[in-house]
């Protein structure tokens, strides 16, 4: 076994020195290509290149269906473009611009801070009209790599040239567009890369490399994706290097790390965790895990951090937290849409802590919400894995062999998880909410579902205590008792044949021996004993039966929506464990009947008694009667819904797996009803079904698709496990699906990044 370690590490090290080299070989040859770049000032793609402008121009809300398309920006008396990682060549530079109405106009521009651009090249004109000024940069002028370009121009007052004006910005010149095209297209003089964008890729390359190896791939394998990514990071540097180059100036190495760091925690003590819980999970399985976990995470949190991303959303819960922060809990202000809603601060108190680790600008605190909302978001993937193993083997109602079910795709590592975790990050709505910036819809998801799986595993654990006195089980075993000397057997006696001690010395020797641990020694001891077997236990349990009342507090307080639409669920899941559960699904109803008041009481006098006025607002009311067409139409638009939004093969494999879990024997024989996890996913089901009615029928927004999106990632593992588990065939199959639903997801994603809803 030693050896075999040994030879894996060995090989692992290899493998790290192939991948620095390739990295060296292959950022270095893309920093030979020479492509052009042009930049239109005004659009949304320019703000990571242009400081000190004033702002685009026509506003975006200006610009409707009659605008002509023209966009642009007035620079100020000084003002600076940056291009970094273009890498030191030749260049020529060319500026679209107008002077405006500048009475004296003149344009200079500083290379670098040390180098003047000649006057020859930059002669203005007195006119509005606008032209095109070029000029040559050496590569000396920017050894570094990275060009910067100070422009000093003169500066004109609409109002005072201007009759009737009441523009006082002090205006430079009129910048449409600037592009930058290498002098010389030949392959020789090579371009010596920028050391901080190289050194950081190269180091990222090595550090990707470790997380494959960490989640459990073998170094060839590992090898083998490393060489693919670094090809694509090749085939963006080449032709997209400002983007790529501006998202590496953003820590991205200590971003990249923190990634190698979680994600080898995760796979190392994840099995550990779930083994806690209830759930034998393999090695294997939790690296897969961490695998979706951190594709999940660098989906939303990689491409939120591209310069060009916006939302319009996300300004609104920046200032949420900033109000926070000040210590107002209320929301009263209008929504963008013009109405009035209470806006719970749950989500804005967790974070409160955090806050204290980024800037209080708005710039630090959309980091925060961005990483914070994108790490729950990924950790969702464990909840449906648990759920999914939950299903699987039900706990503690029936051994696991007593089920009648196909043992050969039931037996060895939960692919049906596993799958349903990875569908569950390759669907659109989740990316559609972070792309408007609804960060609180997206932790009342997550909270719902932390609900549902303590919940569960809860109901659980309270099932092996049936027929079991509860407090009767806590009862404890009396300390033992140390034994008597008249309960020492003589035969157990053993006398020693050694001489009696004679000397003063030997004497002083054996009174001075030890006799047995002290009255303090002893009182610890006690009190340690009587802590992990009386007090303990019983401290367990009460949290145990308090944790599902907290988390649905925290349920009903994450977001507004969710408030409505938790109470549905929680009294369709209490009927559901009542009628159909058995004796011990009773039990669970009422249990769940009381942390359900407990809990609406406690939300009520913690917020929502502050927002009355707002609750009782009067909302969308229509009339309609329910006939056969209404409820065709109904179903019409929810299957297109699904489709849209989920994806057509993932929707037709949900139903399928749905179909597998009525049909597959072995549910009536467990004779108790139904058990938690199946009352919960009812419940769940049965009130996506309401609130989509009355989203149909009343115009109701409750963002139930967030709260479908766990079931269909359930119902479509279920399908892919079984033709995962068939073969070859099965594998290639399904790993096609996921790629096809990965590269629509992808297209729509990049599609809403530079969306501004």
């Amino acid at each position: 076994m030693k050896q075999k370690r040994r030879f894996s590490a060995s090989l692992g090290c290899l493998t790290l020195i192939a991948v620095f080299f390739l990295a060296v070989s292959a950022f270095g040859l893309a920093y030979q290509a020479k492509p052009a770049y042009k930049i239109e000032v005004g659009s949304r793609l320019d703000e990571p290149y242009v400081l000190g402008f004033e702002a685009k121009e026509p506003a975006e809300a200006q610009r409707g269906k009659e605008w002509d398309g023209f966009d642009y920006r007035w620079a100020r008396s000084e003002s600076k473009i940056d291009l970094p990682g273009l890498g030191s060549q030749p260049l020529t530079v060319t500026l679209r611009v107008s002077p405006g109405l500048a009475p004296k106009p003149y344009l200079k521009i500083l290379v670098n801070e040390k180098h003047q651009v000649p006057d020859s090249y930059l002669v203005m004109v007195t006119s509005e009209d606008l032209y095109e000024l070029s000029f040559p940069v050496p590569a000396d002028w920017f050894a570094d790599g990275n060009l910067h370009l100070k422009l000093q121009s003169a500066v004109w007052v609409p109002a005072e040239v201007i009759p009737g004006n009441r523009d006082y910005r002090k205006l430079g010149i009129l910048l449409d567009w600037f592009k930058v095209e290498p002098a010389q297209q030949t392959f020789f003089p090579l371009i010596r890369p920028p050391d901080d964008i190289f050194i950081p890729l190269v180091i990222s390359s090595m550090l990707v490399l470790l997380i494959f190896l960490s989640i459990g791939l073998t170094p060839p394998y590992a090898l083998l994706l490393s060489g693919g990514l670094l090809a694509g990071a090749s085939y963006w540097l080449v032709f997209d290097r400002l983007n790529l180059t501006e998202l590496i100036s953003r820590d991205f190495v200590r971003s990249i790390f923190f990634m190698w760091v979680a994600v080898f925690l995760v796979a190392e003590i994840g099995s550990k965790v779930y083994k806690v819980l209830g759930l034998k999970v393999t090695r294997r399985e939790m690296g897969w895990l961490a695998a979706i976990f951190l594709f999940q995470f660098v989906m939303l949190w990689g491409f939120m951090q591209h310069p060009m991303f916006t939302s319009s959303d996300l300004g609104l819960n920046i200032h949420r937290l900033q109000d926070v922060m000040r210590g107002n809990l209320l929301f009263p202000q209008e929504l963008p849409n013009g109405q009035l809603a209470p806006y719970p601060p749950a989500y804005y108190l967790l974070l409160l802590p955090f806050t204290n680790l980024v800037p209080t600008d708005d710039v630090g605190i959309g980091v925060l919400i961005k990483v914070a909302s994108s790490l729950l978001q990924a950790s969702e993937v464990f909840f449906i894995f648990y759920l999914s193993g939950l299903f699987r083997h039900p706990p503690n109602r029936v051994k696991v062999a007593a089920l009648p079910l196909e043992r050969e795709w039931e037996e060895g590592s939960n692919w049906a998880g596993l799958l349903a975790a990875a569908f569950y990050t390759v669907c659109k709505y989740p990316y559609y909410i972070f792309s408007q910036g609804n960060h609180t819809n997206l932790f009342g998801v997550f909270a719902l579902l932390l609900f549902i799986c303590v919940t569960t595993g809860t109901l659980s654990y309270l099932s092996r205590m049936e027929g079991v006195k509860i407090w009767r089980a806590l009862l404890v075993k009396p300390l033992a008792q140390p034994e008597s000397p008249s309960s020492v057997s003589k035969s157990t006696k053993t006398y020693s044949s050694a001489p009696l001690a004679t000397t003063p010395t030997e004497v002083a020797e054996f009174e001075e021996s030890p006799i047995g641990p002290s009255l303090a020694q002893r009182y610890f001891s006690r009190l340690v004993e009587r802590w992990r077997r009386q007090v303990w236990p019983l401290l367990a349990i009460t949290l145990r039966y308090l944790l599902p009342l907290a988390l649905l507090v925290l349920v009903f307080t994450a977001h507004y929506g969710l408030f409505l639409f938790a109470n549905g669920f929680m009294l369709a899941y209490v009927a559901i464990l009542g009628l159909w559960g058995g004796r011990a699904g009773r039990r669970d109803a009422l249990y769940l009947l009381a942390c359900y008041v407990s809990a609406l009481l406690m939300a009520f006098l913690l917020y929502y008694r502050l927002v009355l006025n707002l609750m009782s607002s009067p909302g969308n009311k229509a009339q309609f009667k329910l006939t056969l067409a209404l409820v065709g139409d109904i179903i019409l638009w929810l299957w297109r819904n699904m489709v849209y939004e989920f994806g057509l093969i993932v929707v037709l494999a949900a139903l399928t797996g749905a179909i597998l879990w009525l049909i597959r024997p072995g549910w009536r024989q467990l004779g108790r009803g139904i058990t938690p996890l199946g009352g919960a996913l009812l419940a769940l089901t049965l009130t996506v079904i309401t609130f989509a009615l009355l989203s149909y029928l009343i115009g109701l927004e409750s963002r139930f698709q967030l709260y479908l999106l766990p079931l269909v990632a359930l119902a479509a593992g279920a399908f892919f496990g079984r033709l995962w588990r068939s073969g070859w065939a099965g594998v290639l199959l399904v790993s096609a699906i996921f790629l096809f639903q990965f590269l629509e997801v992808l297209s729509f994603w990049l599609s809403r990044m530079t969306y501004y809803f």
